[in-house]
């Protein structure tokens, strides 16, 4: 079955875009530059928190990691690398349970059932950490990537 809605319908509405800046990099030098990959950004539902993957082109180990940043109202703050989720592997795919308490993300780390898996993070109160593999009823020796968790917190 098709849906179709008439134009005369539908409400306008209006979006207002600013013009692109590269991010930089911060004081510590632990910022994206503008030289490095990002992609797949993730918000958390309170619109607080932002993950996504770079791959920083300056580095020597050329693997992918997790970074976040935060909002604070009105400005996202400087990204930072997730230090207690990245490894010398690869980290993509990040995704936030609904409350945000739990972040699932992709990995080839060792310790999983083989090639990339799905694992998870738990917000301790100031970071996500703690990440563990999902089980073999998730994972397999295949590559699971991509996480999304279905409305209500419940299906993966």
């Amino acid at each position: 079955m098709a849906f179709r809605q008439a134009a005369a319908d539908v409400e306008l509405g209006y979006v207002v875009w600013e013009s692109s800046t590269p991010i930089g990099r911060n004081v510590e030098g632990q910022g994206i530059g503008t030289d490095d990959t990002i992609s797949e950004p993730a918000i958390s539902s309170d619109n607080v928190h932002m993950v996504f993957v770079a791959q920083r082109k300056a580095s020597e180990a050329n693997n992918t990691d997790l970074f976040a940043r935060r909002f604070d109202g009105v400005n996202w703050g400087v990204a930072r690398p997730m230090r207690a989720l990245n490894s010398e592997f690869n980290e993509s795919s990040p995704c936030f349970s609904g409350d945000g308490r739990y972040l699932y993300f992709a990995s080839d780390r060792p310790g999983g059932g083989g090639g990339y898996d799905i694992w998870i993070a738990t917000w301790d109160g100031a970071e996500y950490a703690w990440p563990l593999p999902l089980t073999n009823r998730v994972n397999s020796r295949f590559d699971d990537k991509a996480p999304s968790i279905a409305p209500g917190d419940r299906k993966l």
